[in-house]
Parts: structure tokens; sequence; C-alpha cells
């Protein structure tokens, strides 16, 4: 897919902009977001009036998920009696009617109704009654200034909680430390629309009859449009060049569409 210009770009920013307050109007108005998810509606209102000013595609303005969103996810995930949320946070930045970068993150945490003990078959590592720990979190990153080449520009990240060790048949200990930054995974772009969606399709949540609706399916479409299009286009045209000597994962590190 031939390099957008400037003007171009600016006007997928405006797609963009009308896509996004789509999304958050379509959450803020629903009664399962208003009555059991915790930030929801401050933060899809706060960003709602943001988009609402902006006046021209070249401006630039930060949208932050800010408070976070919490989300209660209905199914038991864990084998183990308790409860778990979904929470979303992060940025989205455009400079100059260009986007910057953006990071959405989303954790997994789960509050144990009873004490987990070392030996639980279900757990790695003790657990208190009734005190939230992150389970699991990722992060999506896309940085249009990036240019370290072993730091794709377009990556999923995955991390969480520091856990005690646990004995692997002699072998070692296994731990898991939320601070590692590598390896950064190459992974198509996705906004916070199409992460949702990944996540909401997933999990039995409040938000359910959103996702399963025909107006939340186009906002993802949309999405894939402004996203997703030039990404697998870019992939394609690599994959099928006979006389390449770049690797996909080479070429992944160095995607930049927006």
């Amino acid at each position: 897919m031939p390099s957008l210009n400037a003007k171009e770009k600016r006007k997928r920013i405006k797609d963009y902009i009308s896509n996004l307050q789509k999304t958050f109007r379509l959450f803020a108005a629903d009664q399962g977001v208003r009555s059991r998810c915790n930030g929801m509606l401050t933060s899809c209102s706060k960003n709602i009036d943001l988009l609402s000013n902006i006046g021209k595609s070249n401006q630039s303005f930060e949208i932050s998920i800010d408070p976070n969103w919490i989300i209660p996810i209905e199914n038991n995930v864990c084998g183990i009696n308790g409860s778990t949320e979904l929470k979303v946070g992060g940025y989205i930045r455009i400079k100059s009617g260009i986007l910057q970068d953006q990071s959405i993150n989303i954790c997994l945490l789960f509050k144990p109704k009873d004490d987990i003990s070392h030996e639980n078959s279900y757990s790695t590592y003790a657990m208190s009654k009734d005190e939230y720990e992150v389970i699991r979190r990722f992060h999506f990153d896309y940085d249009t200034a990036l240019i370290e080449n072993d730091r794709p520009r377009s990556h999923m990240q995955y991390g969480g909680k520091y856990i005690d060790r646990v004995a692997d048949e002699g072998k070692g200990n296994y731990r898991l430390m939320h601070g590692l930054k590598l390896p950064r995974i190459p992974y198509p772009p996705y906004d916070i629309t199409l992460i949702i969606d990944l996540f909401l399709r997933q999990f039995r949540t409040p938000l359910k009859p959103i996702i399963e609706g025909n107006q939340w399916r186009r906002l993802v479409c949309e999405s894939e449009r402004l996203w997703l299009s030039g990404y697998y286009d870019e992939i394609n045209n690599h994959l099928s060049s006979a006389s390449r000597t770049t690797t996909l994962h080479e070429r992944q590190y160095q995607h930049l569409d927006w």
C-alpha cells in the first residue's frame, strides 16, 4: 500500500475521530456501563466532549482512558471461588493531525473469596481473601517515531505480577516478572475499539449486548478499515515477493502506516 500523504493522513484521523466518538457514545448511553462498569461513563463522557471540540483535523490532542474502565467478568476464569474484573487504561496522542503514538493497557484482576495456599491446584502462589491480584496484563503499543530495531513499532507485550518461585521437577524455579522489557511481539496495529472487541468476545460481561449488536459491528469494521487494511496489504505484498531478502519479522518491526 503506497504511503499516504499528509492530507490523506489527516482525512483518516478525521474518520478515526468520528469512529471514536461513536464508540464512546455507545458505551456512555448503555445502561450496563452506567450501572456496573466503574469509570467508563466518566471517561467516555470526557472524551466525547474532547473530540466534539476538535475544530480541525490537524490539531494536536491526547485521548486518555482516565479514569480506567473496570468491567466485571461474569464467568469463572480461574477455577477458584472469587471475582474477576477487566481493567482498561491507556492513551492516544495525535500531533498536528497525525497519529504519534498510543498505548492501550489491559489487566485481569482477581479477588478470591477464600484464602488460597501455595498448594492449591489452581494457583502457583498464595492469595489472600478479598485482596485483588493482577493475574494477567497486556499492553498494545503503536509508536510512529520508534526507530529501534529490537522494538516493533506496533507490538503487544505480556506482563504480570511477580509470583513466588515454584519447583519444576528439580529443573529450576519459575518466575513471572512484570519489569521484563522483552520480548515485544510484533502485532497488528489495534485501536481501542478493536482491542475491546477482542477481549469482550472471550468473556461474559455486562457489555455482551453491545458487542452482539449491529451498531458495534459497524464500528469495529470501520476500525478494521482504518487500522488493518494497510497493514495486511503490506504483509501480503511482502510475502508475495519471490526476491525478498527481508524476513517477515524484520518487516513487521518497521511497519509504519499512519
